[in-house]
């Protein structure tokens, strides 16, 4: 009878057990069934301002309404590094809805320096097309985030949408960056540093609604430096952050284990808004593609970043440049339905100013890509013979002719497993003859050839 009731018991507890775990086990099978996107793939979350509003009649209807203007608070310097780098109002913005639409206002009435510790005379501003007392209109659209872990919902927006210095203060204490003359925190340190309080207040106030901001979740970040202990900063708890060295290696996100390769994943363009903010970008970087900064120190108390190439920074450079552009970080509760866009790009090689080049003239052909690409692919460029020496800046080939004849160059894109998703090619010839030669060594000599540009 002892038995009969124990094995009863049994029974009854493990029958338990199961009705009890069923809402939890519901639960994760939810989860799994409810983000139904993949690493590499292009999601929309947030909005932020990004395109400039160009239809002069809509500009017109902007400008005729009442406007609440608000200082950025921007810093700026006398040009040595030792003198206060002061907050001033000579940048500012208004945000307004007109039919439905958001928009921001930005206004400045003397540059923005690409250094905090310079004067207004040293910005990208004007070379990026934005100039002084004149209102530039900005249109509030949807954030495009690159899924990097659809498991953890980590995703890292896919242009650069803002320029921010990494710290806005700095003071230099024998060869040494320090936040200010107090010497007490390194300038590179991030848990303290002027962007990890930006992107958690005003990035984050701005770029989601308040239901928005229920879905990102709080991450645990590792502050240390990659390559010097002196440099570590401590763990911190963001709801919005940057890469980490480490972070931007890291092949399970799509990029490259290598920091000095090609990466597309790690190559972004700036956005019209990061442009007027003074990101380096266009006339000041060799593919239009701009910098942007990881959240990782580096040695001689400066601060990591990605250049143009989607290679790392050779050099550390101080963490007060605001020229450097910001790719924000966040974490979505993995349940939250993200809206997937279409994986959908173009290749092509941008038209030369000629296809004819001189013994010892050169020309850079530059590769074009527009869209949505697969998380990890990168460019290479080949040629079918040795007519004309090649030298390679990521999306662009510089070549110098050096042999008589006809050459074919081809710009391939390869996905993460290197297989080639899409060609472009470009036929090209040198004049090196005998009597070119003879005429490329002399002007060679006297510094007269030539490299022309795209």
């Amino acid at each position: 009878m002892k038995k009969t009731i124990t094995i009863i018991l049994s029974l009854m507890l493990s029958l338990t057990m199961i009705i009890t775990a069923l809402p939890l086990l519901g639960m994760t099978a939810n989860a799994e069934e409810t983000h139904n996107y993949s690493a590499g793939d292009i999601v929309e979350f947030g909005s932020y301002p990004q395109s400039e509003v160009t239809d002069e009649t809509l500009i017109g209807e902007l400008n005729s309404q009442t406007l609440e203007w608000i200082s950025y608070d921007y810093y700026i310097g006398t040009g040595d590094i030792n003198d206060s780098q002061t907050q001033s109002d000579y940048m500012k913005y208004a945000d307004v809805t007109y039919n439905g639409n958001k928009y921001r206002a930005v206004t400045f009435s003397q540059y923005r320096p690409c250094v905090t510790v310079y004067t207004s005379a040293e910005t990208y501003q004007d070379d990026n097309g934005y100039y002084t007392d004149t209102v530039y209109w900005f249109e509030y659209e949807p954030l495009e985030w690159r899924v990097l872990d659809p498991d953890e919902g980590l995703i890292m927006c896919e242009s650069v949408i803002d320029s921010q210095a990494y710290n806005n203060t700095i003071y230099d204490e024998n060869t040494e960056w320090y936040q200010d003359s107090s010497c007490e925190k390194y300038a590179n340190d991030y848990a303290s540093s002027s962007i990890r309080e930006w992107l958690n207040g005003d990035f984050y106030n701005t770029a989601f609604a308040n239901e928005e901001k229920n879905e990102i979740q709080q991450s645990t970040l590792d502050n240390r430096c990659p390559v010097d202990s002196k440099y570590d900063s401590e763990t911190t708890y963001d709801k919005v952050f940057l890469l980490s060295y480490n972070e931007a290696l890291n092949e399970n996100y799509g990029f490259s284990a290598y920091s000095y390769k090609r990466d597309m994943a790690r190559v972004a363009g700036g956005t019209d808004y990061a442009k007027c903010q003074g990101v380096s970008v266009g006339a000041n970087s060799y593919n239009e593609k701009c910098y942007w900064w990881l959240r990782s120190a580096d040695i001689y108390s400066g601060a990591c970043f990605i250049i143009d190439t989607g290679d790392f920074n050779p050099e550390a450079f101080a963490p007060c440049w605001t020229c450097i552009g910001v790719r924000p970080v966040i974490r979505v509760n993995p349940e939250y339905a993200l809206h997937i866009q279409e994986i959908n790009f173009t290749l092509n090689i941008q038209e030369p100013s000629r296809t004819e080049i001189r013994y010892y003239d050169g020309i850079v052909l530059h590769a074009v890509v527009e869209g949505n690409i697969p998380a990890g692919a990168y460019l290479e460029w080949s040629s079918d013979n040795y007519n004309f020496a090649k030298i390679p800046y990521g999306d662009s080939l510089e070549i110098i002719a050096i042999e008589k004849g006809y050459t074919t160059f081809t710009v391939t894109l390869y996905d993460l497993d290197g297989n080639a998703i899409a060609t472009e090619s470009i036929e090209m010839y040198s004049k090196s003859g005998l009597f070119q030669k003879i005429l490329g060594f002399f002007r060679n000599l006297l510094g007269l050839t030539t490299i022309y540009k795209y």
